[in-house]
């Protein structure tokens, strides 16, 4: 019975690797519900409404979760906890070498939650307004119903009178030369030396000496009140945070496709699309969302490439396809161990399978009753979770029928030089002209000579028949087992053997 065989055919046999000129892996594992840059060793990371400060290895500076910090100032950051409506100031951290520092005593936070010139403006218990000094100590009372950023080495505090005045960091009171009476509003000095006092609708600058420098009066449209700020902004300076910024990287780029965002190193990519939410990457690192969960990734310089190759697929029956082998190679930075990889054979089914030396040989599931004209191969790598890179091959199918006839001898004995030849027939009994190549072994069962097995490749057109011989040197009768097998790209399509009788001349 003839059998049938299977080819696929690739148009060319390299299939070309998925190649990442760079990769990423998680340096934090996906798991906070928002995270953001802090400084440029540092991130903010959110749980359950909780705050953690993470340094780049994942380790929380601060002692246990909070509720805020603020930006670093003067060398200094608040560590915050909420207490109803307040933020209790739990702490400080400081700038360098991120120490903690617990604050003992109950202070809360106010409008001016950062040090200047060495103090910080915080209130008690009570509600009162007085000032710390970097090492925790209460220097100036809280007695005050607001108190403002000292700068130039005054500060604006006002008492419970609504009256304003502007004391020195041991609170000593400056004397104004201000001649319309009370002041109800003074800013800040600004670095020109320079604040803003008022008394209703009367307003002059003054210097750091109490003198006046400067008249102004607002327009009846803004009048100044005992609460109005809304002129701050001219004179008020307050040194801003200190936290360094982000310095993204250029060449890699944030892409989306399909409503899931990825990178691209210039035409190249680097990370697929996966992410519901992606930061461009600084200093080797990036913020990004899997699944709503963020967590950061950091750069691995190498290639990741995957591919699939081996033999031309090949049936000899409907339940027999050649293998074929998945390849992986990973960066010096991706640990083997922690990469999965899931595979379609054929059938539309991811299914995890297990890497060896970061090989996989399969057999593809086909249906060759199906007639089927492509058939594609699927693969996805990943890395705790990350998609490292996919690959998807579709191909061309094309059917081969090939059947070898059992060998035989050519003539009863052999010729007047002791030659008799053994030949076998290959049929090509597909549509198309095929490439095959045909071995013919043979093993003695009796007493004389073999011979070395012959390969020969023969190019067969649709329906012809060509026949494959070997030759032995008879001496004497004996019984000899010749196999004949036809192979197409080097998957075995048929076979036959028989057993022949040499006979001598004589």
């Amino acid at each position: 019975m003839m059998k049938r065989v299977l080819l696929l055919v690739f148009g060319v046999l390299v299939i070309v690797p998925v190649v990442h000129a760079q990769t990423a892996k998680w340096k934090m594992h996906p798991e906070y519900d928002k995270i953001s840059y802090y400084s440029n060793d540092m991130f903010k990371c959110w749980e359950d409404g909780k705050l953690q400060l993470l340094d780049w290895n994942g380790n929380n500076v601060l002692p246990h979760v909070v509720d805020s910090v603020t930006d670093y100032a003067d060398g200094y950051a608040l560590v915050l906890e909420r207490s109803g409506s307040y933020f209790r100031i739990a702490g400080f951290l400081m700038e360098k070498g991120h120490q903690f520092q617990t604050l003992s005593g109950e202070y809360y936070t106010n409008r001016y939650s950062h040090f200047s010139e060495g103090m910080l403006s915080v209130i008690d218990a009570q509600g009162k307004a007085g000032y710390l000094d970097k090492k925790g100590n209460l220097v100036i009372p809280c007695r005050y119903a607001e108190a403002r950023p000292f700068l130039k080495g005054w500060a604006s505090v006002k008492g419970d009178d609504k009256k304003v005045n502007y004391i020195d960091q041991v609170g000593r009171v400056m004397v104004i030369k201000f001649h319309y009476g009370d002041l109800t509003v003074g800013t800040s000095f600004n670095q020109k030396g320079e604040a803003m006092v008022a008394n209703f609708q009367d307003c002059a600058i003054i210097n750091v000496s109490g003198e006046v420098t400067g008249k102004y009066r607002k327009s009846k449209k803004m009048p100044v009140r005992s609460y109005d700020y809304s002129f701050d902004e001219d004179f008020e300076d307050t040194p801003g945070p200190t936290n360094a910024k982000p310095v993204y990287e250029k060449g890699v780029e944030v892409f989306s496709y399909g409503n899931k965002l990825g990178y691209k190193e210039g035409e190249k990519v680097m990370l697929k699309p996966q992410f519901t939410d992606a930061k461009p990457f600084a200093d080797g690192m990036a913020i990004a969302a899997l699944d709503g969960k963020y967590g950061i990734l950091t750069r691995v310089n190498g290639n990741v490439s995957s591919d699939v190759n081996g033999k031309n697929i090949m049936y000899v029956s409907s339940k027999s396809v050649s293998n074929f082998t998945f390849n992986l190679d990973l960066p010096s930075g991706i640990d083997p161990s922690s990469v999965s990889v899931n595979l379609d054979s054929g059938d539309g089914t991811m299914n995890p399978i297990e890497l060896k030396n970061g090989k996989y040989t399969f057999k593809p599931v086909f249906d060759a009753s199906a007639e089927a004209e492509r058939f594609t191969v699927k693969a996805e790598v990943y890395y705790d979770g990350l998609l490292l890179s996919d690959l998807e091959k579709d191909f061309e199918v094309n059917y081969v029928r090939v059947s070898v006839a059992k060998p035989k001898v050519t003539k009863e004995y052999a010729d007047d030089k002791d030659n008799q030849k053994v030949v076998a027939y290959v049929t090509n009994n597909s549509k198309a002209e095929l490439n095959v190549s045909v071995t013919m072994t043979a093993s003695v069962t009796a007493v004389g000579n073999s011979v070395q097995p012959v390969t020969r490749e023969l190019k067969i057109n649709a329906g012809e028949t060509k026949e494959v011989s070997v030759t032995f040197k008879v001496a004497e009768q004996e019984s000899v087992k010749v196999k004949a097998t036809a192979t197409v790209q080097g998957v075995t399509c048929g076979s036959s053997e028989s057993t022949v009788t040499l006979k001598p001349f004589y």
